[in-house]
């Protein structure tokens, strides 16, 4: 239980110029801090050919590189982030790369040094809409040319992967446990990589639309000794396992973002000192610029402390974060010390033989309900120190003794409250003399972890090539990886020892290292290393394009063919090797076929481009595929919306095309007669056009343009009943809702009957004001969206619409009475 604190002050949190988390900072003359960043989205990244000169047994660059796309891919996830990470092929050797984007290089690297990840080049501030900014140009990812004891399958090695693009990014080090953190201290796991720390860093570059509308923030100032604390970490954390942080500037503010609603106990610490010769400096940060580009480096040394001043986690006043606004006001006033003596702390758990870092505790298991830790501080001669103490936040489990694991560890047995929800939990260490709190210390399990005992062939229901994955402690909620290549898990069997899984496409003869990964973060190489699986049934399919030339600055569609490849959602992707060519849009049109949009930068230079296709683990690649030419006069269609829905009227602008004003359209294979007003082309989308993707060619005088993709929605949403969720009632004229009620929507045409909808997918909004999506659940054929009124909402009737995937309904009526 937490005493409140005093009311802060709340402002709108667009109104805070100050960023939240820590990033590759420059300051500006006037003192705006300006964090580097991709000015582009999405970014491309290429993977460089030839990769390392040695690798560890049983691995192959066919794995590695699915590693890498899979740890790229992580950071995708991030749904308050508009960042997305392509993959945008090998690097061909020569090709035009005038546009930002991150390359994944091999080197030698020094000992102690895993990877190395940061923008590589930047260019000069300048100004943005959230504030001023450095545009990266280009980034890196740097792995080692010998990855002889680094195999690419191991939890460790993906983790580091996932870190390295984070800095690639625009992400610093942080102090909070996530996957940003140095491995000494990261808590996060391959089944659960990003955590709310993570996700606020990346966000607060990137900020999607809702990010800052639907979280808040909360901004202080930490002083030490009257002056400034520059560089100290502030934390926010809340008992059930969540930690965000952000570092102070040089007048000591911060400001931390990305915080859900609800009350959240802050503290502050410093910069644990730099772990030489592997790091330069403090956390191993790259200290701010001045704007002169030359380094900021001081790092003040202080005493934690829990706001407002206290060193107990249970004396400690919450702050109340509230959506769309910064609680600001939150100050320390800490006291200077020469050096720390509690830091770098690193834990263990025991779930089989093997320690497993971070620890995960299964609490239904008495004789392993603890954990081994190591770090700057704790130990004497062996032993704890004198006076040392260790808490878990919150009421989920208590301390019952600290003794010692051989020479170098401590462990600490726990009791655990039996009600606990699973998740990760904090922990703090305290001597007479400093205090030290690690943010996910342990996350609590109440079940083993997967484990997979062997991987063999199998038919899945509809007697389809399958593989059963045989093992203990998979639920309904188990991923299959195959390398870093997700499977498809059919069905889960025989009290949870069986998965029907069918495995992604890959070359013959290829050996996969297949992994179970579990919701609550723990994966199968807890207990044991991963086994492999031999595919021995597959063909080598051949590229074919429906195009062979694009020209600069132009989007054209392009259509892909590959006979006896396996293709599928979410398993497919498309590269050229120059960053200057970029997939807009790529559609699985079957199990052969793709249909994808590409467009060339008006500044590439010409020449050919290698042409490669990623199929699970197969990789299908056309050498110079695809030849950047400028035709004298092309004819071309620009302007497309990137999806209609049948019947929709279109509209698109028609360049170089013969002075007739009459033509014939094939959408796809369907004519459809059209007349050109000017350079201004209008149609309708047949009735009946079937979903998917529609290559369009305008022909006029005997001509014919280049091809333009349109994606063939299905029909949109329609809003079939209102009802107000706390009365049961219709909302209509006579029983209008009210700000904060919430509404349940009956709704068509969302998703498949029964498929589930991440609620970031759907949009309702009422006369011009977006509202809060609190559910979207599956009802028979139709959806259920529950939202609540916002108080923004004035009396009266407004249209009311809901949008899925950028699929928009009609408005209908929605009335709202007043307070």
């Amino acid at each position: 239980m937490f005493r409140s604190a005093r009311l802060p002050v709340l402002v709108l949190a667009a109104a805070a110029a100050a960023p939240g988390y820590y990033h590759f900072i420059t300051y500006t003359r006037t003192g705006q801090p300006a964090p580097a960043r991709f000015e582009g989205n999405p970014v491309q990244y290429f993977i460089a050919d030839p990769g390392p000169a040695a690798m560890a047994a049983g691995d192959s660059p066919v794995a590695l590189a699915s590693q890498i796309r899979a740890a790229a891919s992580a950071w995708n996830t991030v749904e308050t982030s508009e960042m997305r990470l392509v993959f945008g092929g090998g690097i061909t050797p020569g090709a035009s790369q005038n546009t930002p984007a991150v390359d994944v290089v091999f080197e030698d690297l020094p000992p102690g040094i895993l990877a190395a990840g940061a923008p590589r080049v930047r260019g000069d501030v300048v100004a943005g809409a959230n504030g001023p900014y450095v545009p990266i140009l280009r980034s890196q990812v740097i792995l080692r040319r010998d990855l002889s004891q680094q195999p690419s399958f191991s939890d460790a090695f993906f983790l580091t992967l996932v870190h390295e693009f984070g800095h690639a990014l625009g992400l610093q080090h942080t102090l909070t446990s996530g996957v940003m953190s140095t491995e000494v201290t990261r808590s996060v796991s391959k089944a659960r990589p990003i955590s709310a720390d993570d996700a606020a860093g990346v966000s607060s570059l990137y900020p999607a639309r809702g990010f800052r509308s639907s979280l808040g923030s909360i901004a202080g100032q930490v002083l030490a000794g009257g002056a400034p604390a520059q560089m100290a970490s502030v934390v926010a954390i809340t008992p059930g396992g969540l930690a965000v942080s952000a570092l102070t500037q040089p007048d000591g503010g911060f400001r931390i973002d990305g915080l859900p609603a609800g009350q959240h106990l802050l503290y502050a610490h410093p910069l644990p000192p730099a772990q030489r010769p592997a790091e330069e400096s403090p956390a191993n940060i790259q200290f701010p610029l001045n704007a002169d580009r030359q380094p900021i480096t001081e790092a003040t040394v202080f005493d934690t402390v829990f706001y407002p001043g206290t060193r107990e986690a249970q004396t400690a006043l919450p702050v109340n974060v509230t959506p769309g606004t910064v609680a600001s006001g939150i100050n320390f006033n800490v006291q200077r010390r020469a050096n720390q003596q509690l830091y770098a702390i690193r834990t263990y758990s025991f779930p089989g033989q093997v320690a497993v870092s971070p620890a995960f505790i299964n609490s239904g298991n008495p004789a392993r309900s603890f954990m081994v830790g190591t770090g700057a501080g704790l130990l004497n001669a062996g032993q704890p120190v004198p006076g040392l103490r260790a808490t878990v936040i919150g009421t989920s489990a208590a301390v019952l003794g600290i003794k010692p694991y051989g020479s170098n560890y401590l462990q600490f047995d726990f009791q655990f409250n039996p009600f606990s929800a699973e998740g990760p939990r904090h922990v703090a260490f305290q001597t007479a003399t400093d205090l030290y709190v690690l943010p996910a210390a342990m996350s609590i399990a109440s079940r083993q972890p997967p484990s997979v005992a062997a991987v063999i062939p199998a038919l899945d229901a509809q007697g389809n090539r399958a593989v059963a994955v045989m093992g203990s402690g998979f639920t309904s909620e188990t991923r299959v990886q195959f390398d870093g290549a997700a499977g498809v898990v059919r069905s889960v069997e025989d009290g949870g020892t069986r998965l029907v899984v069918t495995p992604p496409a890959m070359p013959v003869g290829h050996r996969a290292a297949v992994v179970a990964l579990n919701a609550d973060g723990q994966s199968s190489q807890f207990l044991q290393t991963a086994p492999f699986f031999v595919n021995d049934a597959a063909e080598t399919p051949a590229l074919s394009l429906s195009q062979n030339s694009i020209p600069p600055g132009i989007e054209i569609a392009i259509e892909i063919n590959a006979p006896g490849a396996n293709f599928a959602d979410g398993q497919v992707a498309l590269g050229f090797g120059s960053s200057d060519v970029a997939v807009r849009k790529l559609v699985v049109a079957g199990p052969t076929r793709l249909v994808a949009s590409v467009a060339a930068s008006s500044s590439i230079t010409s020449g050919p481009v290698h042409v490669q296709v990623v199929s699970g683990l197969q990789t299908l690649g056309l050498a110079n595929g695809l030849l950047v030419s400028l035709p004298a006069r092309p004819f071309v269609m620009t302007g497309l919306p990137q999806s209609a829905t049948a019947g929709a009227a279109v509209q698109a602008s028609v360049f170089n095309a013969p002075a007739l004003a009459n033509g014939t359209l094939l959408i796809g294979d369907r004519p459809v007669p059209v007349a050109l007003n000017g350079s201004l082309l209008q149609f309708q989308v047949p009735q009946g056009m079937p979903p998917g993707p529609a290559i369009l060619r305008l022909q006029l005088g005997g001509e014919t343009s280049l091809p333009a993709l349109l994606q063939v929605d299905p029909a949109g949403p329609a809003i079939l009943g209102i009802t107000n969720a706390a009365t049961q009632q219709a909302v209509d004229a006579s029983r209008p809702a009210r700000g904060g009620d919430p509404v349940s929507l009956t709704v068509s045409n969302v998703a498949d009957p029964g498929t589930l909808v991440a609620p970031g997918r759907v949009t309702v909004n009422i006369g011009g004001i977006e509202q809060t999506i609190l559910q979207v659940a599956p009802s028979g054929a139709n959806h259920n969206i529950v939202f609540a009124v916002s108080p923004s909402v004035p009396a009266g009737a407004a249209g009311l619409t809901v949008t899925v995937d950028g699929r928009a309904s009609q408005a209908v009526a929605f009335f709202v009475r007043t307070q």
